[in-house]
């Protein structure tokens, strides 16, 4: 039940943002009753602490993946993730937990990601940004496709950074 709570929470946040997002919004789409939430959790930011990490590990997971192919195919692969979190609200979900101090990536992450691209390219990991920039440089990416950028611009931007990354 804990899951299914945790999995709602992100549901709900994602679809409605902090604004919307409620224990009692939580519970209705766990199928439970509001209690059991707070029996859980015990307060609501502990519920945001624990959606936050759950969303950090699913933008980590997604990304890793997408990398996990070489070459061109996996930054077009990364594009697309990149893409789909800010289409399905996850972007701006990890951005409202952040700027309410809640973290939206897990410390390992940026090191992780830039490891994986530098296998990605195939290229030495000094030759990529060190991992917090590279990290800092998609997420403005993201940050663009959520204030409604249009896609083909944001697009060309990704290209470039990339261009600009591996020359």
């Amino acid at each position: 039940m804990r899951d299914n709570i945790i999995d709602a929470s992100v549901r709900t946040l994602t679809a409605a943002g902090l604004e919307g997002w409620s224990l009692q919004q939580v519970a209705t789409a766990a199928g439970c009753a509001k209690g059991l939430v707070i029996h859980y959790f015990g307060t609501k930011a502990s519920l945001l602490l624990e959606t936050g990490e759950r969303i950090a590990a699913i933008r980590a997971q997604r990304r890793l993946q997408a990398v996990g192919t070489r070459g061109t195919a996996g930054i077009d692969r990364l594009w697309q993730v990149i893409a789909d979190d800010a289409a399905m609200g996850t972007t701006a979900a990890a951005l409202a937990l952040a700027s309410h101090g809640i973290p939206s990536r897990r410390p390992g992450d940026p090191a992780d990601l830039h490891a994986a691209m530098a296998l990605c390219l195939g290229i030495p990991p000094d030759s990529l940004a060190a991992p917090l920039a590279l990290t800092a440089m998609l997420e403005g990416v993201e940050l663009q496709l959520v204030r409604g950028t249009p896609v083909g611009a944001v697009r060309a931007t990704f290209d470039r950074l990339w261009l600009s990354l591996i020359e």
